[in-house]
């Protein structure tokens, strides 16, 4: 059918762009370099502090849960087709992740990695930084990596992250998005200028410059990290009766209203007229949780 070979080719398309070090670029511009470098990161000694307006397009990406959502995909990939490409790509994806934990004593990740694996500028507010979000992704993507193979090599960069990623927190108990290579201070931006400051009194609003409430997200990795692969998997697994299938698909309802109302009559989602990749996704997930139940 059509939609499966658009599914095809857009997971040919995916393990095509992962590079040879097992990570992808923040954006997709045809199959990987086999010949880029495989090597650990370096913290720069000295870096431009004004918004250098690279390219980062094709710089290896962690921002915004980036790798974990892709791990998810090739996860359920291989559960749907037993395609072991899906699970080859996965471990290899853990093995960048391992590659790419910084140094002691900043033993965390960086939102983004240039070619020469160095933390680099992405957008006029992400500096290159070691990020105690962006850590905290990697730490639970390894561990659904280590989940789907038992492998504890995916579990050892967990104590030095967890204790460069708890050093790293403010006195007011939250967490800084940027922490700065080499001092560790915090790193943050002047409303309107985008002035690289460690004042963190005049604040853009339209980003998670400091966040409140990742410690919570850091305690329930740890405390995840207690229970045995058994009783994690036991947890994640599909249900296994008709009526906690049924209670699944009743939890999905609204949801799928509110898609069937909204959808026009091409059969796309909008947002002010403009067709929105998000709204889709969103709306399709709802819809398979909902029809999943009946298979």
């Amino acid at each position: 059918t059509n939609l499966l070979r658009a599914l095809k080719f857009g997971l040919d398309a995916l393990l095509a762009a992962q590079a040879p070090n097992g990570g992808w670029p923040q954006g997709f511009n045809g199959p990987a370099d086999a010949n880029a470098p495989v090597k650990k990161p370096t913290l720069p000694a000295d870096w431009p502090r004004v918004w250098p307006a690279v390219n980062y397009t094709g710089y290896y990406t962690l921002n915004d849960g980036n790798l974990r959502s892709v791990c998810r995909v090739l996860l359920r990939a291989h559960e749907l087709t037993g395609d072991e490409r899906y699970m080859d790509a996965v471990k290899r994806l853990g093995d960048f992740l391992i590659l790419a934990q910084c140094p002691e004593p900043q033993a965390g990740w960086a939102q983004q990695y240039n070619l020469k694996m160095e933390p680099a500028w992405a957008r006029k507010f992400e500096p290159p930084c070691v990020s105690p979000l962006e850590s905290l992704s990697a730490l639970n993507t390894l561990n659904d990596i280590w989940l789907a193979t038992g492998d504890e090599k995916y579990r050892a960069p967990y104590d030095s992250a967890l204790a460069w990623i708890e050093k790293s927190r403010l006195p007011d108990g939250g967490y800084a998005r940027f922490m700065e290579l080499h001092t560790n201070e915090p790193l943050y931006f002047v409303k309107d200028t985008y002035e690289l400051t460690k004042d963190d009194s005049n604040l853009p609003t339209h980003y998670g410059f400091k966040m409140a409430d990742l410690q919570e997200d850091i305690d329930k990795f740890k405390e995840t990290t207690q229970i045995s692969r058994e009783e994690q998997l036991a947890k994640k697994a599909a249900p296994e009766t008709p009526r906690a299938w049924l209670s699944k698909a009743k939890g999905a309802a609204k949801k799928v209203v509110t898609a069937l109302r909204d959808q026009n009559k091409e059969g796309v989602w909008t947002n002010n007229n403009l067709i929105e990749a998000g709204l889709i996704v969103k709306h399709l997930e709802a819809m398979a949780s909902y029809v999943e139940p009946a298979k």
